[in-house]
Formats: structure tokens, sequence, C-alpha cells
């Protein structure tokens, strides 16, 4: 049953990033960057592109989204400890990432995500 729920949300998962690629119908040739600012830490920078690119598809740009039960990341109140466990050993339906990112990029990840609660 829980192999079910687990190929249900990733099969979901690739279907919501696939719908999140850029539309080459449009003119719009800019693509979208983060958003720097000069006062952000370079590890929130790196972290919040690693988010987009594993992150976003459940969690949202911008940590909202809450796509297949995935927690709002901005009304979050967990310290660096608990998101860095969390991104490696998953939590309900979000799958472990110790496997697939490196531990700088996890903090990286994690610096990100606490920045979303300011």
């Amino acid at each position: 049953m829980k192999l079910k729920i687990l190929f249900s949300f990733f099969i979901i998962s690739l279907s919501l990033y696939a719908c999140n690629g850029n539309n080459s119908s449009s003119n719009n040739t800019t693509e979208e960057k983060p958003v720097v600012n000069v006062k952000t830490p370079i590890a929130e920078i790196k972290g919040q592109v690693i988010f987009e690119q594993k992150c976003a598809a459940c969690h949202g740009n911008d940590g909202t989204a809450g796509i297949g039960n995935a927690a709002n990341l901005r009304a979050s109140r967990f310290d660096s400890t608990s998101i860095v466990k969390t991104i490696n050993e998953g939590k309900r339906a979000m799958p472990p990432f110790g496997s697939q990112l490196t531990k700088r990029e996890i903090a990286d990840i994690s610096s990100y995500v606490l920045s979303l609660h300011k």
C-alpha cells in the first residue's frame, strides 16, 4: 500500500515538474533567476537554486505550495537541525534526499528554507 502511495506521489511530482518546464511557445526569452539580495548569504542563494530543482515541485518556489501534503515552509518553525534531518531522512510522503545530495547542498537548502521564515 505504501509503495502505491509513494509511486503515485512520484508520478504526480514528475508531472508537476514537467509542467513547470520552459514554455517553448513563449516569446519571453528572459530566464527567471533567483532573486539575489546583496545581503543574502551565498549559502541561501545556492540553497534556493537546489531547492527550485529538487523541492519546488511539491513545496512551490516560495515554499507555500503544499502539493501532496507538502509542508508550507513559510509557516514551519523547524530549526536548521530539524530541516537537515527531514531532508536527509524524509518525512511522511516526502522521500529522503540524503543519498542524492551532499551535506553541503543539504546545508544550503536548510539556509534557504530558514530564510523563508523571515
